[in-house]
C-alpha cells in the first residue's frame, strides 16, 4: 500500500523544475577532482523537507522532523569525519543566499544523476563558500516522509482485515496482505569546488519502509554516500 503523494514546498518545487529541465541534456564534463585533492571541507547545514502521514494518505509537512532530521544528518557526518574530511560547519542566514542554496537543491534532483556534475553553481553559494577560507563546501539535502504511530497501526489492521476477507472470498487461493510502508528517506550530497565553479562529487540514495529520523539508518546511509569516494576507515567516533 504505498502513499499516495500530496507534493508541498521543495517537493513541489521540484517536479516544476524537473519538468522545465526534461526539455533539453545536459552535458556531463570529465570530473577534473580526484578525491584525494577533496580535503577540508565546509559542510553547510543539511536541509530537510519531511512529510507526516497522520489522516489515511495525506502528507503535510512537518517542521520538528524536518529540524530533527536534518540535525540528525549534520551528527552523522560528523560522526564519521575521521575519514569524511569535513573540518567546519557553517549556516546560510541571509534569504537571497538561501533561495540560490534551494535552487541549487532543486536543479540537482531534476537532473539525472549522470549529468549532475554539469549543474551551474549559483553565485551567491558559490561566493558564500569562497568567503569561509575553503575551497570546498558539502551540501545535504534530504526529503521523506514518516507515518505517525496511530496511522502505521490503522494501516495494520487494515491490512490484516483485507487480508481476511480476501482469503474468505477466495475460498483460501488468495492471501492479499497489502502493508503500508512506515516511511521513507532520500538522502542526496553534493561538493562544490568554489575555486573551479564545478560540482566535485554527488551521490543519492533511496531507502523505503525506514522512518527518516531513524538515527541508525542516516548513519548508515550516510557511510554509504561516501564509501566508494573516499576511503572508509573503519573506526568511527
Amino acid at each position: 500500500m504505498k502513499p499516495l503523494f500530496k507534493y508541498f514546498g521543495f517537493t513541489a518545487n521540484l517536479l516544476i523544475v524537473f519538468l522545465l529541465m526534461s526539455c533539453g541534456t545536459v552535458p556531463v564534463p570529465p570530473v577534473k577532482v580526484s578525491p584525494a585533492e577533496v580535503v577540508d571541507v565546509i559542510l553547510v547545514d543539511p536541509y530537510s523537507e519531511i512529510q507526516l502521514v497522520e489522516k489515511k494518505e495525506t502528507l503535510i509537512y512537518n517542521d520538528s522532523l524536518s529540524n530533527l532530521s536534518s540535525q540528525l544528518i549534520k551528527e552523522a557526518i560528523l560522526a564519521h569525519s575521521n575519514w569524511i574530511p569535513v573540518t567546519d560547519t557553517m549556516s546560510i542566514n541571509d534569504e537571497k543566499t538561501f533561495d540560490s542554496y534551494k535552487t541549487f537543491m532543486l536543479n540537482m534532483s531534476a537532473t539525472r544523476s549522470e549529468n549532475r556534475y554539469a549543474v551551474p553553481i549559483p553565485t551567491a553559494l558559490d561566493s558564500l563558500i569562497e568567503s569561509t577560507g575553503h575551497r570546498f563546501g558539502m551540501i545535504v539535502w534530504a526529503t521523506g516522509y514518516e507515518r505517525s504511530k496511530k496511522n502505521y497501526i490503522v494501516n495494520e489492521i487494515l491490512s490484516v482485515v483485507t487480508a481476511l476477507a480476501t482469503a474468505v472470498i477466495t475460498m483460501g487461493t488468495y492471501y492479499y496482505y497489502p502493508m503500508a510502508y512506515k516511511g521513507s528517506l532520500s538522502l542526496n550530497v553534493a561538493i562544490i569546488d568554489s575555486r573551479d565553479d564545478l560540482v566535485a562529487y554527488q551521490n543519492n540514495l533511496k531507502v523505503q519502509d525506514k522512518k527518516p529520523t531513524d538515527y541508525s539508518l542516516i548513519s548508515k546511509q550516510v557511510k554509504n554516500l561516501f564509501s566508494s569516494y573516499f576511503i572508509y576507515s573503519g573506526d568511527e567516533k
